[in-house]
């Protein structure tokens, strides 16, 4: 896996991958959005992003179904060519389940019998 990345000024490009931060595997799905924006990205299946044109102040969200949202700001990225986020599971448990049925009308079933 190669990723380049220029973190500085107006038209620069960001890569990296987002690994699960207990098993270090890749997570897929992950929606990488910058901030105060509506400028988002999925993970593929390898868990690699990228995003162009970032401006010089900007942070990323990561935010996936079952792991803790996660900010990044730019300032922590200077200098790095690719960006290793490791997300944490969110770890929440359910103390009771409730399962409604809808309510069923009492109707009756027509049946129609032909004799041929």
């Amino acid at each position: 896996m190669f990723f380049t990345s220029r973190i500085f000024g107006q038209g620069a490009s960001l890569t990296g991958i987002v690994l699960d931060a207990t098993t270090e595997k890749p997570i897929q799905g992950v929606t990488v959005k910058l901030s105060n924006t509506t400028k988002s990205v999925g993970t593929n299946k390898e868990g690699q992003f990228s995003m162009s044109s970032m401006p010089d102040n900007w942070t990323l969200i990561f935010s996936a179904v079952g792991y803790k949202k996660q900010l990044f700001p730019m300032s922590v990225a200077q200098g790095k060519k690719v960006l290793i986020i490791r997300l944490e599971d969110e770890q929440q448990s359910l103390d009771e389940v409730v399962v409604l049925a809808p309510k069923r009308k009492n109707t009756q079933i027509n049946i129609i019998q032909r004799w041929i």
